[in-house]
């Protein structure tokens, strides 16, 4: 009876073990060849291509047209949560026209979007002008201590 269960719960298991933050919608409009890498070099070239992207929030500021996000870039996992094992490559500013509160939007936590590249802005950063990849949002993921309580926002993409 015991080995039943477990062998019935194990396709189930396995399917939730592998789930992905980012929708398969998002994931479909991605274009795998850009890397953080790339897009950091040339943010202009790569305009209106879309991407998914993560990492740690820097700061937030609500804006009169939503919410701006800093984000320090960490490569992600299979599942698109942002590792912070690995060495960042830089930092990019996450744009969504959604009102997001600095409670969820603060700084330290886990983030991964999926958006559109909105060419690149220089902002003062320590003192030093920093050149930021700018994506438009259409979807976000935030993660709370563990993955288990996280939650995404969807974001609908307008063109």
């Amino acid at each position: 009876m015991r080995l039943s269960i477990i062998l019935a719960l194990t396709p189930l298991l396995l399917v939730t073990g592998c789930a992905h933050n980012i929708s398969n919608n998002s994931l479909a409009l991605v274009d795998p060849t850009i890397t953080f890498e790339i897009l950091l070099k040339n943010p202009e070239a790569y305009r209106g291509k879309f991407v998914v992207f993560g990492g740690v929030i820097a700061a937030a500021q609500k804006t009169a047209e939503g919410t701006r996000i800093e984000i320090v870039q960490y490569d992600l996992d299979p599942r698109e949560l942002p590792d912070t094992t690995t060495s960042s490559r830089g930092r990019f500013m996450a744009i969504t026209p959604e009102s997001i509160g600095r409670t969820m939007c603060r700084s330290g936590r886990l983030v991964t979007i999926a958006g559109e590249v909105d060419g690149k802005e220089v902002i003062p950063l320590q003192g030093v002008d920093y050149s930021y990849p700018m994506i438009n949002v259409k979807e976000l993921h935030l993660f709370k201590l563990s993955d288990e309580e996280s939650f995404g926002v969807w974001i609908p993409y307008i063109r």
